[in-house]
Formats: structure tokens, C-alpha cells, sequence
């Protein structure tokens, strides 16, 4: 646990601070491209050895086969700076080869790491999407989205996509992104009157822990969406109140928006939830930071 709060702080106080690094960085793959890219340097060291070494299970398999797949298609969105998708992908594309599924039905969508397009394709191919998390594999019949699978696959990616093509009942990780796309396509986010207790109330048993929507309101502002962004972190600060977390994450945003007031509010009642004592002096340094603005 403790790592992952370092991780969170890190995205606000060490975004600028670049440690030495002598190995060229890979670069970065935006927009629909073709697989075959991967198959070379310098992406070749990741990705053929996670096809080669993926095995199927044969039962499951057999079953995918089985499947027609006239009317369906595959959007996958991934970072080849990620992780995540250098793990996934090439397990995914090894799957769809052995299940015999058209790849002139799937399309590849590169999109970007700690830059003005974070989780953005130039192109805009994300948009409207709930695209919080790389890789997501977004599976379609006849045009309409009818599963997909976040991140990683919640048992196995063959299993994850049987149960979504066969139609069978299948939650994907992270389940409160469904509700976060649909409030964020009708504006429920930005509108006055919306009720933030309601909607923690109707994402309270399908978040996970404070550092899901915390994750997506800072990616939501980095993508330029401020509104929409500290909206989710107040939703966050609902439904765990005791969390240092979501308060820090939320009055640091604030900070960052020029609201000095509702950073204080929010910093000091991080500063009270705080346990870890090496947290203290850099909250108490954006309290400062905030008073001395708001004069």
C-alpha cells in the first residue's frame, strides 16, 4: 500500500524532476498503426518474446474457434511506453492468430505517455471511450460495444474474451469506468446541479479502493479537462472520507487550478488523515503554498 501512495504523490511532485538515464528511450507509437511494427527494433525485445512464450489454454481455444466472427471487430488502445501493454499485447495478438480472427478486424491505437498527449491519439480515435486505463481491448458486434477488457484480463485473456463474445455475464476490472464514460459523454460531470453524494452512491461497490478514481481524475486533468477531473476526485473524497489519499489528491489538484481556497480545505484535512511522517513536510509546504496565494 505504501508504494502505491508514493506512486500517486510522485505524478504531482516529481513530474518534473529527471533522473539520468543512458539508454535511448523507445519511441513512442501514436495513432492506428500496423502490428508488424512491434515485430522490430527496438519494440522486437518485448514483443516476441511475450507471443513466443504465451500458451493458450487449449479447451478455451477450441471454444473462441468455434465463434463466427462476421460482424465483430477489435479496438485496442495501448501504450508502447506502458507496461501493462507490453505485457498484454503480444499474449493478445498470439491469441487472436491461434483463434484464426480476421486482423484486418482489429485496429491498433497507439497512444501517449507523459506528454500532451497522455492516454490521447493525435487523431483522437479515445475519445468518448472511457479509455482510462492501457491496454483496454474494446470488442464490438455490428458496430456496438458488447465487452471489454481493462488493463489486464480478470482471469485469463482467452477466458475474459470467450465469455465476452459467447455472451455470457463478465464484469471487467475496474468496473466503475462504464458509469465514469457514460456521466462523462452526457456531461453529468459538469453540470451544476449534479448531486456529488449521488454519485458516489451509485459507484460505491464498483470502485475498488480510493486510488481507482483518484488515477482518473488526475489523468482527466492532465488531458485538459479540469471540470470533469475534480469532479471525480470529489466523488473520491465521498466515498472514502478517511482516505489521506483522496483528500491530498483532490487539494493538490485544487492547488494546480488556482482554487486556493478548496485547496486549503482540502490539504489541511489530508494533513489530519496523514500517518506516514515523510509526507508531512511536503503537505505542509502546499499549505503554505496555497495561504500565501490566497492573499
Amino acid at each position: 500500500m505504501k508504494h502505491i501512495v508514493m506512486a500517486l504523490l510522485c505524478l504531482y511532485f516529481t513530474q518534473n524532476i529527471h533522473t539520468q538515464n543512458t539508454k535511448t528511450p523507445e519511441p513512442i507509437i501514436y495513432g492506428t498503426f500496423n502490428i508488424q511494427q512491434l515485430e522490430v527494433a527496438p519494440y522486437a525485445s518485448w514483443y516476441k518474446p511475450g507471443f513466443e512464450k504465451y500458451n493458450t489454454h487449449t479447451e478455451t481455444l477450441k471454444q473462441l474457434q468455434q465463434i463466427k466472427t462476421k460482424g465483430l471487430r477489435v479496438q485496442v488502445f495501448l501504450g508502447t511506453w506502458c507496461g501493462d501493454s507490453k505485457r498484454e499485447i503480444p499474449h493478445f495478438v498470439k491469441l487472436l492468430h491461434q483463434m484464426q480472427f480476421p486482423l484486418q478486424q482489429v485496429q491498433f491505437i497507439g497512444l501517449g505517455g507523459s506528454d500532451s498527449l497522455y492516454k490521447q491519439s493525435p487523431t483522437g480515435e479515445e475519445k468518448g471511450l472511457g479509455i482510462f486505463r492501457v491496454p483496454t481491448f474494446v470488442v464490438y458486434q455490428n458496430n456496438i460495444e458488447i465487452g471489454r477488457i481493462n488493463e489486464y484480463p480478470t482471469t485469463t485473456l482467452e477466458t475474459d474474451l470467450l465469455k465476452i463474445l459467447s455472451g455470457q455475464s463478465y464484469t471487467p476490472n475496474y468496473a466503475s469506468f462504464g458509469l465514469l464514460k457514460d456521466w462523462f459523454n452526457d456531461n453529468t460531470l459538469t453540470h451544476a446541479n449534479t448531486s456529488i453524494r449521488g454519485l458516489s452512491q451509485q459507484l460505491k461497490n464498483k470502485v475498488s479502493n480510493e486510488y481507482e478514481l483518484s488515477s482518473v481524475g488526475q489523468l482527466l486533468i492532465k488531458q485538459d479537462k479540469p471540470a470533469e477531473g475534480l469532479k471525480v476526485l470529489e466523488i473520491n473524497t465521498w466515498l472514502y472520507p478517511e482516505a489521506f489519499m483522496a483528500h491530498y489528491s483532490l487539494g493538490n489538484s485544487y492547488l494546480l487550478q488556482k482554487n486556493y481556497s478548496q485547496a486549503l480545505v482540502y490539504l489541511e484535512k489530508a494533513l489530519e488523515l496523514n500517518k506516514q511522517t515523510e509526507y508531512v513536510k511536503h503537505i505542509l509546504g502546499l499549505l503554505y503554498e496555497a495561504k500565501e496565494k490566497a492573499k
